[in-house]
C-alpha cells in the first residue's frame, strides 16, 4: 500500500465514523451557492413581511435537512416534501412574464430535493425507497401541472404554451426523480454486497476458530487423560515417577486454557478482542514441537525429514 493510499484510508475511515461532518459540509456549500440566489426572488415578492420571512426560514430548512440525509432520511425526505409542496402554489418575483413573477417551485434551492431523495433510496430498506419513488413522481406531475401554462417559460407573452415544451417539461421533471433515485438503489446494492461478504468473511472466521477450538480442547484433553491413566498406574509402584506425569498435566491444562482464552478473545468485541493474543498459523517449523508433546504424553511417535523445506510464499 503506498503512502497516499494509506493516508486516503485514514480520512476514509475518519469520515465513517463522523459522518456528521461530510453532511454538514455538503449542506453548507448547498446553501452557499443556492441560496443567493434563490433569496432575492422570495424578498422581491410583494409578500407582506411575515410571509417573506416565512418563506426565507423553509428555504432555510429544506437545505438543513441535507445535513441529516443520510442519519435520519426519512424525517429529512419528509422535510423536503413539505417544503416543495409549499413551494408549489406561490409565485415570486423574476423580471420575467407579464407580471414579472414565476412558481417558487422553480427557485434554485428546489434542486436539493434530489439530494435528499438520493439519501433515502440509497440510506433506507424496503418499502421507504418504492415509497420515496412514487412520492417523486406525484411531485413531477403537481409540478408538470403547475407550470403548464406558465408563458413566461414555454411560449412568451402573447403566445400559448408550446405542446413540445409540456412534454421536454414532463420528461425533465421525471428523470430529476428516477436519476437520483436510481442511483440511490444502486448505492444500497452495493452497500449491501459488500455487508454480505463482511458477513460471509466473519462467519468463516468463526468457523475457522471453533475449529481450532476443537482441535485444542480435544488433543489437550486426550494429553491430560493418557497422562492421567499412566499417572495412575505408576503412582503405586513408584510415586516418584508420578510427579512429572502430573506437571506434564498441569502444563498441558495451562497452555489449553491460554489457547482458549486468546481464540474466544477474538470473538469477542471490544478491550477483550484488542488485547487478544493472537498467534499465527503453526507451520512445518512447529512439527517438531507437536511431535515432542506428543511423545511426553506416551505415545510413541517418529520424525523423519528429507528434502530441505522451500521458503513460505
Amino acid at each position: 500500500m503506498t503512502e497516499a493510499a494509506g493516508r486516503w484510508d485514514r480520512v476514509d475511515g475518519w469520515l465513517r465514523r463522523h459522518p456528521t461532518v461530510p453532511d454538514l459540509a455538503l449542506a453548507a456549500v448547498l446553501a452557499a451557492l443556492l441560496l443567493p440566489a434563490s433569496l432575492p426572488p422570495v424578498v422581491g415578492a410583494g409578500w407582506p413581511p411575515a410571509a417573506r420571512v416565512a418563506m426565507v426560514a423553509v428555504l432555510v430548512l429544506l437545505h438543513a435537512a441535507v445535513a441529516v440525509r443520510r442519519t435520519h432520511p426519512v424525517p429529512a425526505f419528509g422535510t423536503a416534501c413539505a417544503v416543495m409542496l409549499a413551494l408549489l402554489v406561490p409565485e415570486v418575483s423574476a423580471g420575467a412574464g407579464p407580471d414579472g413573477t414565476v412558481p417558487a417551485i422553480l427557485l434554485p434551492s428546489a434542486l436539493v430535493f434530489t439530494v435528499v431523495l438520493y439519501a433515502v433510496s440509497g440510506h433506507t430498506r424496503a418499502p421507504l425507497p418504492t415509497l420515496a419513488l412514487a412520492v417523486g413522481l406525484v411531485g413531477a406531475g403537481l409540478t408538470t401541472a403547475r407550470l403548464w401554462d406558465v408563458t413566461a417559460l414555454a411560449g412568451g407573452a402573447g403566445r400559448g404554451p408550446d405542446p413540445w415544451f409540456r412534454v421536454f417539461l414532463l420528461a425533465a421533471l421525471v428523470a430529476s426523480v428516477l436519476a437520483p433515485w436510481a442511483l440511490g438503489r444502486i448505492r444500497r446494492v452495493r452497500a449491501d454486497h459488500l455487508e454480505s461478504l463482511r458477513e460471509r468473511g466473519a462467519r468463516e472466521e468463526r468457523t475457522r476458530i471453533a475449529r481450532e477450538v476443537h482441535d485444542v480442547v480435544a488433543h489437550s484433553l486426550a494429553v491430560m487423560v493418557s497422562q492421567a491413566e499412566g499417572g495412575r498406574m505408576v503412582a503405586g509402584a513408584d510415586p516418584g515417577r508420578a510427579a512429572p506425569v502430573f506437571t506434564t498435566i498441569a502444563d498441558t491444562g495451562r497452555e489449553a486454557l491460554t489457547e482458549m482464552r486468546s481464540l474466544v478473545g477474538v470473538l469477542r468485541d471490544g478491550p477483550d478482542r484488542a488485547t487478544a493474543r493472537v498467534s499465527p498459523q503453526p507451520g512445518l517449523a512447529d512439527l517438531p514441537d507437536l511431535v515432542e508433546q506428543v511423545r511426553s504424553s506416551g505415545t510413541p511417535v517418529e520424525l523423519h525429514e528429507s528434502g530441505h523445506p522451500g521458503r513460505p510464499g
